[in-house]
């Protein structure tokens, strides 16, 4: 089903209310702001050129959902699940991701700026050439993700954001990322940190456990060994954990 401007919303705010299962939606060229989206199943849904600022997605699972040269300025993501979604040159602007998990999915060329996650589960995903500064990250757990920003432009990054309680497992980060920002209460497990530029990052009661690459600053702790118990999320032994982020790497390259 193709929607194509704006004189499309009322057959889509029809279909939202009469529909549960939704597949092969593609909006084009529009402006589709300000739709309230809950409890609903996408199949293939996708977004060329569309605007959906302020837009709410609330109890939704969107499986190979695409987005491109979209428009989500403000809008919100609750409790949703995205599998392998493609977020490709997308305005992000002020947006926030609540207790919401992505798996197997790219984000390239987006711009992100204010923006807020919350309670978030990344697992095989790909975050390249991101524009995010002064964003917020809580509670945030990434297992096998690909965190890279090293365009000759120097214009892309994670900058100036802020990173509480947060969770990496098995990910690679490259450039530009935690430039300027502020990392409290972070644990690493098996990362792996390349040419990564650290300029004015701080870290305050951050762990890192057998990972590659990052240089500590003084007090901080590099364990090779042991085990971990952290209340919530992931308890368990070192190894297994380092084994888990290896299986999803292994599966990422085998699909």
């Amino acid at each position: 089903m193709i929607f194509r401007g704006p004189g499309n919303l009322p057959m889509i705010r029809a279909s939202l209310e009469g529909e549960t299962l939704l597949e092969n939606w593609q909006l084009r060229e529009g402006d589709f702001s300000r739709l309230e989206i809950g409890e609903k199943s996408f199949t293939r849904l996708s977004a060329e050129r569309a605007v959906l600022n302020r837009t709410l997605w609330e109890g939704c699972r969107l499986v190979n959902g695409e987005f491109t040269q979209c428009s989500l300025e403000g809008s919100a993501f609750v409790r949703c699940v995205l599998e392998e979604p493609r977020l490709v040159s997308c305005q992000l602007r002020e947006t926030r991701w609540e207790r919401t998990a992505l798996t197997g999915g790219l984000f390239r060329g987006c711009s992100a700026p204010r923006l807020e996650v919350c309670g978030c589960t990344l697992k095989r995903q790909t975050l390249a050439e991101p524009e995010i500064s002064h964003g917020r990250f809580d509670r945030l757990t990434a297992v096998s993700s690909l965190f890279t920003a090293v365009h000759e432009s120097g214009v892309t990054g994670i900058i100036k954001c802020e990173f509480r309680d947060c969770l990496f497992i098995g990910c690679r980060f490259t450039g530009r990322i935690f430039s300027d920002c502020l990392l409290r209460d972070c644990l690493f497990i098996g990362c792996r940190f390349i040419r990564m530029d650290r300029e004015g990052m701080e870290r305050e009661n951050c762990r890192f456990f057998d990972c590659i690459g990052l240089g500590l600053n003084p007090g901080e702790e590099l364990v090779t060994g042991g085990r971990i118990n952290r209340e919530g999320a992931f308890p368990g032994d070192i190894g297994e954990l380092i084994a888990l982020a290896m299986r999803e790497s292994e599966h990422e390259r085998t699909e």
